[in-house]
């Protein structure tokens, strides 16, 4: 019984923690600042919300503010595919992790996954 109560406790937290996250599809990547702390902050626009997040206040319905932290070895990863996709304007999909950073009255979705398109 123990076993099915854990299980069925993991599957409500994992939809409970995709319920708040944003997802951005098909966005072209407008611009990305990167302070001296570590952290960039990406601008995304001509997308399509797929799930609102947290940060609603400042997201729309096309354009989308993510952060990531460039100091580690994912966020590196992550710039290098964000400046591809920038000089590039090849399309990309952003799946946040549901928590915010506000930085200048914006909120900032903290950024989980991004992938690009052909």
């Amino acid at each position: 019984m123990k076993k099915i109560s854990y299980a069925l406790t993991i599957t409500i937290a994992m939809f409970s923690f995709k319920a708040f996250a944003g997802q951005y599809n098909n966005v072209i990547i407008d611009h990305i600042t990167v302070e001296d702390t570590g952290v960039a902050r990406i601008l995304a626009v001509d997308g399509a919300m797929v799930s609102e997040t947290q940060c609603h206040q400042t997201n729309s319905e096309s354009t989308a503010y993510f952060a990531f932290d460039v100091t580690t070895a994912v966020g590196k990863s992550w710039q290098s595919m964000i400046l591809t996709a920038l000089a590039t304007g090849k399309k990309t999909h952003l799946i946040g992790a549901g928590n915010c950073i506000s930085w200048q009255g914006i909120s900032y979705e903290n950024l989980r996954i991004i992938y690009s398109l052909k």
